[in-house]
């Protein structure tokens, strides 16, 4: 089965940047549904009746019981590069081939890692915090330059090869850790998990989250890690043991923490966040703001809808995540 491209229904969540609907417009697309946020399950299960396309972004859940209910739907469109809000398998075998960006937010991501390296090395959350209240806390104990430090990436995928060859520029010394036989960039050297940890001046976390990366990094790797060092987390909230860090933190062994993601994280922006490394020194925490740039988005947006409305069109699915369960 394959679009009516001027009756079908393209039903976009989460508020997709406008370029993703510009894709469908052009192509004769008259009735789209544009939803700011997520809807709640009994709303969706009714949008997703009516709809031949979806596009999501972090926010919507698509498990199977939800997926169940879409029995007109072509394919999914996953605006970011993780799915994990997204039940593939359920997919596949209700025919719905799902598909994401997996290259235009690496860039945002990558620079922001990169931006977070230099907050913890000068102590810049907390030097800036306390200038809003008045003081003036000059001095250079604990500040470091990162020419020289050694950066340490679990997993080596698209962002972390980016932040690698940035790193290297600064004068950084790369080292990573990864599954899959990858070819090391520039400099580069693959070593053991374990090694990793005791190596790094900052390690920073790219990996998917999956029961296997489920809190890898616990009170025993964070006490493997060298005493004095940083950890960046930008990849999925359920890779860290908040509490485990928190300890690491207030004890000494780690000297800041960046983190991007987080294992409960409200669902709009009216719900309020809290976690218990609120408070703490040197910690920066950030919204989920990793690929939240107008650059990645708009990428997004096009590389997305392109991608849905090709197969919608052509009924080609070689470019889907679920395309060997598609049944």
């Amino acid at each position: 089965m394959t679009l009516d491209i001027k009756n079908a229904r393209i039903s976009l969540f989460d508020g997709v940047h406008p370029s993703a609907v510009e894709i469908f417009e052009k192509a004769g697309c008259k009735n789209i549904a544009l939803f700011p946020d997520s809807l709640p399950e009994a709303e969706l299960k009714k949008e997703l009746k009516m709809s031949q396309v979806i596009g999501i972004r972090s926010k919507t859940k698509l498990p199977r019981e939800i997926l169940q209910e879409a029995k007109n739907l072509l394919c999914i469109g996953r605006y970011g590069i993780g799915v994990n809000n997204i039940d593939l398998k359920a997919a596949g075998e209700l025919g719905i081939p799902v598909f994401n960006g997996p290259f235009s937010s690496t860039r945002s991501v990558a620079e922001l890692v990169i931006g977070a390296l230099f907050g913890l090395l000068r102590q810049i959350p907390q030097k800036s915090r306390e200038m809003h209240e008045g003081s003036w806390p000059k001095s250079a104990k604990d500040c470091f330059e990162i020419r020289g430090k050694t950066i340490g990436l679990v997993g080596y995928g698209n962002i972390s090869r980016q932040i690698s060859i940035m790193a290297e520029s600064l004068g950084m010394q790369v080292i990573f850790s990864e599954v899959q036989p990858v070819l090391a960039l520039g400099a580069a050297k693959k070593l053991p998990f374990e090694e990793v940890l005791a190596q790094s001046d900052i390690l920073s976390l790219h990996v998917p989250g999956l029961p296997s990366t489920e809190n890898m990094i616990n009170k025993k790797t964070l006490s493997q890690m060298k005493k004095g060092s940083y950890l960046i987390n930008f990849a999925r909230g359920s890779v860290v043991n908040i509490d485990d860090l928190c300890a690491a933190l207030e004890s000494g062994h780690l000297r800041g923490a960046a983190l991007d993601v987080f294992p409960s994280e409200p669902k709009s922006t009216k719900e309020k966040f809290s976690s218990p490394l609120q408070n703490i020194p040197n910690v920066i925490l950030t919204p989920h703001i990793g690929g939240a740039t107008e650059e990645s988005q708009s990428t997004l947006g096009k590389e997305v809808s392109e991608k849905m409305l090709h197969a919608a069109l052509t009924g080609d699915t070689s470019s889907a995540l679920n395309r060997t369960l598609l049944s």
